[in-house]
């Protein structure tokens, strides 16, 4: 007999991730999506990153790592070599008296943690950078690389897809980007430098974040409107309901309404079949 298994959350997501732009961009499109950023995975994995520089933490005296520091391009890097150093390089001192006295050992042991947990996070992080920049999310320096993120761009790269030869949603697509790109230029510098790896990567994250956010959106909105035409023969595009923004705003907001002014039975059975909350 075989062993009943849920579905961990984290495969669910990825794979309902998967086939929503799968039905946005199409199959090949996404397979060759996915298979750039395994390749880019492959090749970031033998080369030098910033656990790479790290691991000569121990070798440093102050004076080494002032050095080290006006080498590195990496802010983020620099700033946790220093305070690893800083730290490193203090007298030892009695701990005040509290609920459980941590003993030295018990110190040693957190110190140890510390450092393992900052050489984990600048692996990642130079695994991720190295990454997005194989990918041309980010230029050489580090910075978003908003040429691949242009109109032109996506034409030439999406314009043979399901979604992307639709101009309107290309269009729609890179305004999307730009209002990403605006609200991480935007955002205060006082709040990121409050971290240092916020100071060296906030607005890339930031930009990243709304990215995501939004080329998924743009996808349901892009499904719902073609949708409304195959089920309803309705193209939000071409009739004035009324309804602010593109054909696809219209289109998710005019399926919003028809659920809403469904009966209370036909809500009841349409969710017993396409939504797994309250089963």
């Amino acid at each position: 007999a075989s062993v009943a298994m849920d579905v961990p959350r984290e495969f669910k997501d990825k794979t309902d991730f998967y086939n929503l732009f799968s039905q946005c961009f199409g199959e090949e499109a996404m397979a060759l999506y996915y298979g750039g950023i395994m390749q880019a995975c492959k090749y970031c994995m033998q080369v030098q990153t910033p656990s790479d520089l790290a691991n000569e933490l121990n070798s440093f005296n102050s004076n080494e790592v002032e050095v080290l520091k006006g080498l590195l391009s990496n802010p983020a890097l620099a700033q946790l070599i220093m305070a690893s150093s800083n730290f490193r390089g203090r007298n030892k001192r009695e701990i005040d008296e509290g609920l459980v006295k941590m003993s030295q050992s018990d110190l040693d042991d957190l110190m140890d943690g510390i450092q393992e947990s900052k050489m984990e996070m600048m692996s990642k992080i130079g695994n991720l950078t190295c990454v997005l920049t194989q990918m041309e999310f980010l230029t050489a320096d580090g910075d978003i690389n908003m040429d691949a993120f242009s109109y032109e761009t996506l034409k030439e790269v999406i314009g043979d897809t399901k979604a992307g030869s639709d101009e309107e949603f290309v269009q729609a697509l890179a305004t999307g980007y730009e209002d990403c790109n605006e609200v991480s230029r935007s955002w205060p510098q006082s709040t990121l430098d409050r971290h240092p790896l916020m100071k060296a990567y906030g607005r890339q994250k930031i930009f990243l974040k709304c990215m995501f956010k939004m080329e998924e959106k743009m996808c349901y909105k892009w499904q719902m409107y073609m949708g409304m035409k195959f089920f309803h023969g309705l193209d939000t595009g071409s009739v004035d309901l009324g309804l602010p923004g593109n054909k696809y705003d219209t289109a998710m907001m005019a399926g919003i309404i028809m659920y809403e002014r469904a009966p209370k039975e036909m809500q009841f059975i349409d969710d017993f079949f396409w939504s797994r909350d309250g089963m």
